[in-house]
């Protein structure tokens, strides 16, 4: 892909960026809304799939490169804890698949990828300060589309839930900011460093945002965002780049604490052993 370096970084999709907020009476499409945002955030642990298609078009390339990117995420913010498993279909066959499980919690991170054995890492305190606070969203981020709340069509499904719809084309300047924000915060990480300002070599066609909610329980249970954009840069070819994402949450306060498996336990304390053997080796050979 040349200059570009395209990889999915994450896949807690984070939108909390700075909105300004309005005080508009919007009736029961502001009622509902601000109940599930006040929901979400009262939420003590949650299950959530995410998962993200991208389709990458590059000018002069002889093939388009499809990434899928699957993961499933269980999060409990008091102790806190999080279990997620992470798998990457970059579309080159399943020795190129990446796949990534993790348990973190207060006890430390504990990783495998691609079926090797577990390790163990300490967190750093400010980190595991950030977690205790509940600062994690493993969801679209409500509070960032709140003041386009007005703009946004409210429905009543058949099967149950209230559906939040909006689509940007940037027409207008406000519209064209919150594109830019969006489309950032989703593709930060996934360019080569070099480029120093990813919002100026972007120029975006669409962004579509979908809320499910159910009626009952007025609980946010499925989100879908898609956007496409253009890159252009004056050193490296243009790209296309069309991606959806879509999130499905469960298991609401059904989770009551993460636990790290014994056998996952065992095996980084024998893992940290044969390295640390390795390297007294190694000291010995120098």
């Amino acid at each position: 892909m040349k200059k570009w370096i395209l990889v999915v970084a994450a896949v807690v999709l984070t939108i909390s960026l700075a909105a300004c907020n309005k005080e508009v009476d919007l009736g029961e499409k502001g009622e509902v809304y601000h109940k599930v945002m006040e929901n979400t955030e009262k939420l003590e642990s949650v299950h959530t799939n995410i998962f993200i298609d991208q389709l990458i078009k590059e000018e002069g390339a002889r093939e388009d490169m499809q990434m899928r990117t699957g993961s499933e995420v269980s999060l409990v913010r008091k102790p806190f804890g999080m279990h997620m498993v992470f798998e990457i279909d970059s579309g080159l066959g399943e020795d190129e698949a990446v796949k990534e499980e993790s348990y973190i919690t207060e006890d430390g991170a504990y990783v495998r990828n691609n079926e090797t054995a577990w390790e163990h890492n300490n967190l750093p305190p400010e980190t595991l300060e950030l977690l205790s606070k509940g600062n994690v969203n493993t969801s679209i981020d409500l509070s960032f589309f709140e003041q386009f709340l007005e703009r946004f069509n409210f429905t009543e499904e058949e099967d149950g839930t209230y559906l939040f719809s909006l689509v940007m084309n940037g027409d207008k300047k406000d519209e064209r900011e919150v594109m830019d924000q969006i489309i950032v915060a989703n593709l930060q990480g996934q360019v080569d460093p070099e480029e120093t300002n990813l919002k100026d070599i972007i120029e975006p066609e669409y962004v579509r945002v979908e809320i499910f909610v159910d009626q009952e329980t007025l609980q946010m249970t499925h989100y879908n965002l898609d956007m496409k954009v253009e890159l252009v840069s004056s050193d490296a070819p243009k790209m296309h780049i069309t991606q959806h994402t879509e999130g499905q949450l469960s298991e609401f306060n059904a989770i009551d604490e993460i636990v790290v498996p014994d056998e996952v336990k065992e095996e980084a304390a024998k893992e940290a052993e044969k390295e640390e053997t390795e390297e007294e080796t190694e000291q010995e050979e120098e």
